[in-house]
């Protein structure tokens, strides 16, 4: 965090993170883990891992319950 120095001035990481949002949403949105697709690990290039997602258990309305 540019100009907060974080460790003396005594606030939190979570508290940092809020700051964040205050300063700008957006990059606060795309910073939050709720925002991270759970596919891939946070640090990986970003079109990495994304087929991925076919691996996925199927919801249980996708099933075919008969196939054939």
């Amino acid at each position: 965090m540019a100009g907060m120095h974080a460790r003396k001035s005594g606030r939190s990481g979570k508290a940092r993170r809020r700051a964040r949002k205050r300063r700008n949403p957006a990059a606060a949105a795309l910073a939050t883990p709720r925002f991270r697709p759970r596919v891939q690990p946070a640090r990986k290039g970003k079109g990495v891992s994304l087929p991925r997602r076919d691996k996925r258990v199927p919801l249980p309305d996708e099933v075919d319950d008969d196939p054939g």
